[in-house]
């Protein structure tokens, strides 16, 4: 289909193929606008093709160079100008007259360049155009911008890489770069210098690289004193030139006294000082230093003869007197009333941990004593008789002027008092210590007898003269409710004038047996290692505490006694329930009838012990219907450590040991085993077949018990397996079982 198209009052030919012009077709011989063009001609006939575009509601022509085919191609067709074929300044030609040509070569020279030829837009040696955005499209950069390449590993890399690339490992994050040979990997900063190795000019800083430094360049020229300014080798001259100028000063005028084996050297080049020693009465004195140490030529001139006006050390070298906090000594040494007393110490320390021995006037009473302070030690001290021995030693006596003293011995105490309630000797101590024990009167004699010489460690023997209504003890001991005997005196153990003693606590004996010269109110009482044959051995003697139906024999080891009374019972020993009163406040962990505490062995002179018991049974008694080796008739039995029967060998395991049969004899008894945490006995449920029972009684030795107490799912036969200590697995061969099992477990 072809039509005539009219444009700017000429007329077009319009038609598909080959022409110059294309439509769209029907009736509108033009495109409605660009878009519509551009989408409605193949890019394949584009090349010279010509179209027209409604602008405005006017057709407009638009055309493809020749070589073209890009929708931005698409231009404002120019209509053909004809132009000189050479344009001159003389040309009359509309568009090529003179003045435009004179015009345009002026501006041409004006540019100072030439104008890029489009042609090499994004071409080679050209130039590179810009994208939409105004930027250069990436495929015009070089490759060293933005070519970043990643492989999974280095051996992933291309055997030749290219320059100005990196590749990056992603296994490593490791970045290299083509070398034109090889890949060199591409190192961070290291951050800090400590992963930086030391070079070999430029040396880290260290401590020891300081003090081995060579003081090169060191000056003693200087001797002033040091100041902020200064650099440190600086600083070290002048004070290494201060301490030469000071050691020239040594026994120099306006210097200082040198030592000769810590000794000051007292001489100059005269081998004379003036005196820097004064006194109050006469001018400084000038004193000749022989070549000797500390040698003075008047030693008088060194003290205070006479000093009336100081009390504290008094100076009497006329009479020879020494006063001390007096200033009117009246004897060799004299110490005034304000003296704190003498000290004779023990230790250097003097102050702190010392041991001294003090005399001093204490509220009237001059007291003699030893005295102690921190960690010193207390001391005791001795009366000497004379001046090599002390008190008592061959006869020896020490005289007390005021007591009176007659008797041979080492003290001996005549009071010769008409006082009340006075003592001959008394020992009033006030004791504070935490160990050990003491003692207000110790005696601790030794002896050496030979014929029919005797001893006695104390000897009571008093004369009665006449007597009166009081009592009379030969020995009272006890305790007071008030120090020094002021309270009221509570007697323990006491021998009156008759030889009657009381005991007020218990008695405790050791060995020997207590014979009186009259049968207790219910009888004599004996004790361990003795024979009761050679005592009374009556059987009235051996009713203890007015029992009539209970015999008490307390007689170990002794004879067999006359017949029994008719119906009694009768025992060797009887401990009393006398009953307890307990406390006001706190917990008695145990109020016992009889206590057995242990057996401890002494020495160990080479014989080995078999056996030790704290309660020992030699075996059952004899005669009787039933005889027992140990009877408990009634209440609970409580055995803390392990019990043996049958066997004397203990495991030191088990509470329980028996060497033969346990014996159920009454029927419906049983044996009761706790269940719970770590029991050896119980019940699990298996799911699919299993279950693990988690207790610390299952060893690798043990033997479980397995019954089936409720079946369920598919049973199949049982089994277990051990983790020693810990736990065991019941498995049924069927992994459907889900019955209930007991389990018992046996080491």
């Amino acid at each position: 289909m072809s039509a005539n198209l009219e444009i700017g009052g000429a007329v077009k030919r319009t038609q598909k193929g080959p022409a110059d012009w294309y439509y769209s077709g029907g009736d509108n011989e033009a495109w409605a606008n660009l878009a519509a063009a551009i989408a409605g001609v193949p890019a394949s006939i584009r090349p010279g093709k010509t179209v027209g575009v409604y602008v405005a509601g006017a057709i407009v022509e638009y055309w493809w160079p020749t070589t073209a085919v890009g929708d931005s191609d698409l231009v404002i067709k120019v209509p053909p100008i004809v132009t000189d074929a050479t344009p001159t300044s003389a040309s009359t030609n509309p568009v090529q007259s003179g003045g435009v040509y004179t015009a345009l070569a002026s501006k041409q020279a004006s540019l100072g360049f030439t104008a890029e030829n489009t042609a090499n837009k994004n071409a080679a040696n050209g130039y590179a155009g810009l994208d939409g955005t105004g930027k250069v499209p990436s495929a015009q950069l070089p490759s060293y911008v933005d070519d970043v390449l990643e492989y999974a590993n280095y051996a992933a890399l291309p055997g030749t890489g290219e320059t100005g690339k990196i590749y990056v490992t992603i296994d490593t994050n490791f970045e290299y770069r083509w070398s034109g040979s090889a890949y060199i990997r591409l190192v961070a900063s290291p951050g800090t210098t400590d992963a930086l190795t030391e070079g070999t000019t430029n040396l880290y800083f260290t401590t020891g690289r300081v003090l081995g430094t060579l003081l090169t360049g060191l000056s003693l020229a200087t001797a002033t004193p040091a100041v902020a300014t200064d650099s440190v080798l600086t600083a070290i001259g002048k004070l290494q030139a201060q301490a030469t100028a000071n050691l020239n000063n040594k026994d120099a005028s306006n210097g200082y006294a040198g030592l000769t084996g810590f000794k000051i050297n007292f001489k100059n080049t005269a081998n004379t000082f003036t005196s820097f020693f004064t006194n109050a009465n006469t001018a400084a004195h000038t004193y000749t230093f022989p070549d000797k140490d500390m040698t003075v030529a008047a030693v008088g001139d060194c003290f205070t003869k006479t000093e009336t006006n100081n009390a504290n050390l008094y100076l009497d070298s006329t009479n020879g007197r020494v006063g001390l906090a007096t200033s009117a000594p009246t004897h060799t040494l004299t110490l005034g009333s304000a003296a704190t007393g003498l000290a004779y110490y023990n230790t250097a320390d003097q102050t702190t941990n010392y041991e001294r021995f003090r005399t001093y006037w204490n509220s009237n009473t001059f007291t003699l004593t030893t005295e102690k302070g921190g960690t010193g030690t207390d001391r005791g001290f001795s009366l000497s008789g004379n001046a090599t021995s002390t008190i008592g030693v061959n006869g020896r006596t020490l005289t007390i002027t005021g007591i009176g003293i007659n008797q041979t011995g080492g003290f001996a105490f005549n009071s010769l008092t008409t006082a009340n309630g006075a003592s001959n000797i008394s020992s009033i101590g006030a004791f504070t210590s935490s160990a050990l024990n003491n003692q207000g009167v110790a005696i601790l004699d030794s002896y050496t007898l030979s014929g029919t010489a005797g001893y006695r460690a104390l000897w009571v023997s008093p004369y009665e003269v006449s007597v009166g209504s009081g009592n009379r003890f030969l020995i009272d001991l006890g305790l007071n409710t008030a120090a020094n005997g002021a309270g009221t005196h509570t007697s323990k153990f006491s021998v009156n004038y008759s030889g009657d003693t009381l005991i007020g606590g218990q008695l405790a004996v050791p060995g020997g047996p207590i014979q009186t010269a009259t049968n207790f109110t219910a009888g004599n009482f004996y004790s361990v290692g003795f024979n009761a044959a050679s005592l009374p051995n009556t059987q009235s003697t051996w009713l203890f505490g007015g029992a009539s139906s209970v015999q008490v024999r307390v007689n170990i080891g002794g004879t067999t006694i006359g017949t029994l009374t008719a119906a009694n019972n009768y025992t060797n020993a009887l401990i009393a329930n006398t009953g307890y009163n307990t406390a006001a406040t706190g917990t008695h962990a145990f109020a016992n009838s009889l206590t057995v505490l242990p057996v401890t062995l002494g020495t160990n002179n080479g014989a080995s012990v078999t056996n030790t018991a704290s309660v020992y049974i030699e075996g059952a008694g004899t005669g009787g219907t039933n005889n027992y080796a140990l009877y408990s008739k009634a209440g609970a039995n409580y055995f803390g450590g392990n019990s043996l029967f049958g066997t004397a060998t203990d495991n030191l395991t088990d509470k329980v040991q028996v060497s033969g049969n346990l014996n159920l004899i009454t029927a419906g008894n049983k044996i009761k085993i706790a269940t719970g945490t770590n029991a050896s006995i119980g019940t699990a449920t298996l799911v699919s077949g299993t279950v693990t029972i988690n207790t610390t009684a299952a060893a690798t030795s043990s033997i479980i018990l397995l019954t089936r107490a409720t079946a369920g799912g598919t049973t199949g036969t049982l089994s277990y397996t051990i983790v020693n200590g810990t736990s065991f697995t019941i498995n049924s061969s069927s992994s459907a079982d889900t019955s209930t099992i007991a389990y018992v477990i046996i080491n």
